[in-house]
C-alpha cells in the first residue's frame, strides 16, 4: 500500500499494528534512532481511538527507497508485536 503526504511525498506501509498506537509509536521511534523517516497512520484518532484502531489497527509508513532497510530493523526488535 501506498499513501501520499500533504506535500506530495509518497509513503510505503511497512507494518500494521492491531495492538495500537502504542506498538506503533515504538516502531516509528525505532525507525527514528536508525535514521529511518517515518511515520504511523492513523496519525490521530482524537474523535473514535479505541473503536477507530480496533477497526483497522495503525500502520507504519516509510519512503519506498527505505521500506525493505525498514522492516530489517524492525525484524530485529522481537518486542514490538505485529
Amino acid at each position: 500500500m501506498r499513501a501520499s503526504s500533504s506535500a506530495g511525498d509518497e509513503w510505503t506501509v511497512i507494518a500494521h499494528f492491531s495492538s495500537g498506537v502504542r506498538d506503533a509509536d515504538i516502531a516509528v521511534s525505532k525507525l527514528h534512532g536508525s535514521g529511518i523517516p517515518a511515520m504511523r497512520f492513523p496519525f490521530n484518532s482524537a474523535c473514535y481511538p479505541v473503536v477507530g484502531q480496533a477497526l483497522e489497527g495503525v500502520r507504519v509508513l516509510v519512503p519506498p527507497d527505505r521500506a525493505d532497510e525498514a522492516r530489517q530493523v524492525l525484524d530485529t526488535f522481537s518486542e514490538i508485536p505485529r
